[in-house]
């Protein structure tokens, strides 16, 4: 969670009510000063999850989030995707889990997602907004 505003909700979403065991989530409490680092969610600051990721017996899944949620990391065991396509891999696939089974009504990104999103959106026949980025 790098020590963000998501770790709250990695923690409740991913160990309480998804079963992950507890620690499942690290970095969870967020600090002003992220825990000394960067809420950046990239190779670079989140470099102990992207090595036990593609370690031999890393678990099946993975992410980071940023200083405010709305970019994040997805790593599989050996896979790597970008924060800037995440949401569009998010959205591609947002039919399989329960409550989105009838599948999207739209998408919003900010602007630092790519543009993968808006052709995810154009292929599933919903419209895509673009939110401002920033935390003021």
């Amino acid at each position: 969670a790098m020590h963000a505003v998501t770790g709250p909700y990695a923690v409740e979403i991913l160990e309480r009510r998804l079963g992950a065991p507890p620690g499942s989530v690290v970095n969870a409490v967020p600090s002003p000063d992220f825990g000394s680092g960067h809420p950046d969610p990239n190779p670079i600051w989140a470099a102990p999850l992207v090595a036990a990721m593609m370690a031999p017996d890393a678990p099946d899944f993975g992410a980071a989030s940023d200083g405010d949620g709305d970019r994040n990391m997805i790593l599989g065991r050996g896979v790597y995707v970008t924060p800037s396509d995440s949401l569009a891999l998010l959205a591609a696939h947002a039919h399989r889990a329960p409550g989105y089974r009838g599948g999207l009504k739209g998408v919003a990104r900010s602007m630092p997602t790519s543009g993968a999103v808006d052709r995810v959106a154009a292929a599933l026949g919903v419209p895509c907004f673009e939110t401002p980025t920033g935390w003021k």
